[in-house]
């Protein structure tokens, strides 16, 4: 490996501990936005593919929603969730072949197509308010889980249609928070084989990589429990859609400048 190569490599690394440990503190801060987050700047930060930037937000969103749930097991209700999980599975092979034609297009296609989908989330959260009720028609929760699965597979973004349902209960804190982890973490390994057969390539990380992992999420997990704790929801959750609104700006229009 030549001096210019581990520089880069090492900037990715470094890029990739940061950014993951700061998606992992928005997450257990607020509850959502983790592969939001990491997908758009990873794209901006690194020369990493779109397909392994995919599989390392799969990764690592996934050991951030165990460690979550785990804490907060008591809170879910699988007769509700799992059914929830098997209806966003059939959703799910049509996202990832939607993410290999878009892997196959430019870098910056990519990153604006990534801009513009992140901004389309956010417009709809902000704009959908709907006031929480007990219990909602079955077409909704089946209608927010096929969502979930395309866009899950697509980019492992398929907390947004999710949020939008589970906010729309009348539900505990606790409840409202870990129903989305369990039911998107239930398909991980569904995820993981469909996109290794799609792509006919090993898309799991390199053993730098992987090292970066885990304690970054730790960390990031670490600190945003703490914060949740200490400061209200409304402000943590009014801080992530600002910066996730500057970095979707920042994904369409920095490929546009000179």
């Amino acid at each position: 490996m030549t001096e210019s190569e581990s520089a880069v490599t090492l900037i990715n690394l470094l890029a990739l501990f940061g950014t993951l440990m700061f998606c992992a503190f928005v997450q257990s801060a607020v509850g959502f936005a983790f592969s939001l987050f990491s997908n758009a700047l990873l794209l901006l930060l690194t020369d990493i593919a779109l397909p392994d930037i995919v599989m390392l937000s799969i990764l690592a969103s996934t050991l951030q929603r165990l460690m979550m749930t785990a804490q907060m097991r008591k809170h879910v209700e699988w007769r509700q969730t799992l059914p929830m999980s098997g209806i966003s599975l059939l959703a799910l092979p049509a996202g990832i072949f939607l993410l290999k034609f878009c892997s196959q297009q430019s870098v910056l296609a990519v990153k604006i197509s990534i801009g513009i989908l992140v901004l389309l989330i956010l417009i709809a959260q902000l704009c959908w308010k709907v006031k929480p009720r007990e219990h909602l028609a079955a077409g909704w929760g089946v209608l927010a889980a096929l969502a979930s699965g395309l866009m899950g597979g697509l980019a492992n973004i398929g907390g947004p249609p999710l949020v939008l349902w589970i906010h729309a209960h009348d539900w505990t804190n606790e409840k409202t928070r870990v129903t989305l982890m369990a039911i998107t973490t239930v398909l991980v390994p569904a995820q993981i084989a469909l996109m290794t057969l799609i792509f006919r390539r090993n898309l799991i990380p390199s053993a730098w990589q992987l090292t970066v992992l885990l304690p970054s999420v730790i960390a990031g997990t670490a600190l945003g429990m703490a914060a949740g704790q200490r400061l209200s929801k409304p402000r943590l959750r009014a801080v992530a859609l600002g910066l996730l609104t500057i970095i979707a700006l920042t994904c369409i229009f920095e490929p546009l400048l000179p």
